[in-house]
């Protein structure tokens, strides 16, 4: 099984932005759009698989195709930090105002974002699933090699950077936060 909660919410949550995007709710609708887009950037592996290989941020560009997904516990924070800061900003929505279908993808994304944080804190699966490292690489990996996204020059360039850049400090190599707290 791989990370359910960041597949499951960019494919939900890909769907949800798509049907958010009318002019509507336009404070939900771009609520929706950072939401996919930033719970994909958070794993570049389920980014590349759904189709998103550039993502602007700040003043830097992530090439998602070249980049593996980050568990060190800075990144589990920052994740957390987001979902409860996207979830306050949700409630600003007046739910009751939007028609029933933008009301359906409210509750969709809301529970979404509930879902990851109880992923990321109760689960907490990157510290007592270690195979998913394992399956997380392997699903990345494959990913540069059986999507046709670009030419094979380019997928080869980007699944080298992918090992070269992470693989010495990646979990799946035996580092701490491969082990359950306190073993």
């Amino acid at each position: 099984m791989q990370r359910p909660f960041v597949r499951l919410s960019a494919l939900v949550a890909a769907g949800v932005f798509l049907a958010a995007c009318a002019d509507k709710a336009p404070v939900f609708s771009n609520l929706a759009h950072e939401f996919v887009y930033n719970t994909l950037a958070t794993s570049p592996s389920a980014a590349t698989q759904a189709g998103l290989h550039i993502y602007p941020q700040g003043h830097d560009t992530l090439f998602l195709d070249a980049l593996l997904d980050d568990f060190s516990p800075a990144s589990r924070d920052a994740q957390v930090k987001y979902y409860r800061g996207f979830q306050d900003r949700l409630k600003l929505v007046s739910r009751d105002k939007l028609d029933a279908q933008t009301q359906a993808d409210y509750d969709l994304v809301s529970a979404v974002a509930e879902g990851a944080l109880f992923s990321l804190e109760r689960e907490r699966f990157a510290e007592r699933k270690p195979q998913m490292y394992a399956e997380i690489l392997g699903s990345a990996l494959f990913a540069n090699i059986s999507l046709e996204y670009a030419d094979t020059v380019t997928r080869a360039a980007q699944l080298a950077a992918r090992v070269a850049a992470r693989l010495g400090d990646h979990p799946a190599r035996g580092e701490d936060q491969a082990r359950p707290a306190g073993v």
